[in-house]
């Protein structure tokens, strides 16, 4: 995987128990921002009707209040909701409070409808946090400071549930947003480093604003999700590492200290753990180094701890606890001789089968089948990232072979 060696707290030489920790830093490259180009892409500027052809209604600066009362449903004639959406996740979203009388658009409508579909198509577990999803874009639609961001989201998230491919004006409002959040990692930059809990507070209330489009708080994942379908992955990290002072700024972990991973992933901040858990996975797939080191120890009980509510399984499908093993994988490639330690391998193989997956109980019992399927394939990914990335074997090595095949048993 290219990683320098970096000291940390070696393993013993016995054989750990299951519940036993190994209390492993993974050393990571630091984050390098490149200087990007800050204009806009063409798209409607404030103040401009944002509608796209085919779109409701969209008054984006009416006045509006905090909504309160039931809201009346808009029409579906682009799907049938019994096929597309088995677990009723749009009508949930629409259970919200009306707009007030005296605003005659239909806006904040629309804006739900939008973000349903976005949700059924692209959110793994959306019961555990549609909730979430549609009381956060009704607190957003009803901020003057954030309708604008929310209604361009809406345009692109536009029929996403029946063809996930955009077309070039929406493609065009991402672009701008994601210009946008570079806009704000890269100004952060310029601030000084935190020096008391108050500061850390504003860090993570500034980290909430700008991951507003990737990486926190119910949608703020949208469009780093839409970039990941849709952009290349030089987008995607792009935007990430624009993010990432903010996300360190805003841990509880002392500057020039590891980040402590655990933490991050049983906490309640859900910008943190996403954004945590975005990192060490990306670092994964594509092989590069994370943007920042991470302390990792790594036990059964920690995987036990995790909850599902607000998981990034829940956002992405990827078990929290196997993020964890992931990042512990990656530490104990950067020490030295570890790969060779039949004792580490083995007792990795001992605790994989032993990690129980958290997950929602309720919903459509075919789709709950297939949301298991989708986390053993996990568990399966994760046997091949420990042979291939620890002890440095190839595609054809036994082990990986089985592996694979239990794939498609």
């Amino acid at each position: 995987m290219g990683r320098a060696a970096r000291p940390c707290t070696l393993y013993t030489s016995s054989r750990p128990t299951s519940s036993q920790t190994f209390p492993l830093a993974l050393s990571r490259i630091p984050y390098q921002i490149d200087q990007i180009d800050v204009r806009s892409p063409s798209v409607n500027h404030r103040g401009q009707d944002l509608r796209i052809p085919g779109t409701y209604n969209v008054i984006p600066f009416n006045p509006v209040v905090v909504p309160t009362g039931s809201l009346r449903t808009v029409d579906h004639d682009e799907v049938d909701e019994a096929d597309e959406d088995p677990e009723g996740i749009q009508a949930l979203m629409y259970t919200a409070p009306t707009l007030d009388k005296n605003v005659t658009d239909n806006s904040l409508p629309f804006v739900l409808h939008c973000y349903s579909q976005w949700t059924v198509a692209s959110i793994f577990e959306p019961l555990e946090i549609v909730h979430g999803i549609r009381e956060h874009a009704i607190q957003r639609f009803s901020s003057q400071d954030t309708r604008y961001k929310t209604i361009l989201m809406a345009n692109v998230m536009k029929g996403f549930a029946q063809d996930p491919l955009i077309d070039n004006k929406r493609m065009s409002i991402l672009s701008y947003l994601a210009v946008e959040v570079q806009k704000i990692g890269c100004s952060y930059l310029t601030k000084p480093q935190p020096t008391s809990e108050q500061d850390r507070q504003n860090a993570m209330y500034i980290l909430d604003y700008a991951l507003e489009d990737i990486a926190t708080n119910y949608l703020e994942i949208k469009v780093l999700t839409l970039q990941t379908r849709t952009q290349s992955t030089f987008a995607v990290m792009k935007s990430m590492n624009c993010i990432a002072p903010i996300f360190r700024r805003a841990c509880p972990d002392l500057p020039g200290r590891p980040i402590n991973l655990p933490n991050i992933i049983l906490g309640d901040r859900i910008g943190l753990r996403y954004f945590a858990c975005a990192d060490i996975l990306a670092s994964v797939l594509i092989g590069i180094p994370t943007c920042f080191q991470y302390e990792v120890p790594f036990s059964l009980d920690l995987c036990n701890r995790v909850k599902s509510y607000q998981s990034f399984q829940s956002i992405q499908g990827v078990p929290d606890q196997l993020i964890m093993f992931f990042a512990w994988v990656n530490s104990l490639c950067e020490t030295p001789g570890a790969g060779d330690n039949p004792e580490v391998v083995a007792w990795a193989e001992e605790i994989l089968p032993q990690i129980k997956f958290v997950g929602g109980e309720t919903g459509d019992p075919v789709l709950r089948i297939c949301r298991m399927a989708i986390q053993e394939c996990w568990r399966l990914a994760a046997y091949i990232y420990l042979y291939m990335a620890l002890c440095r074997v190839d595609a054809h090595d036994p082990r990986v072979v089985r592996a694979q095949q239990n794939m498609f048993v």
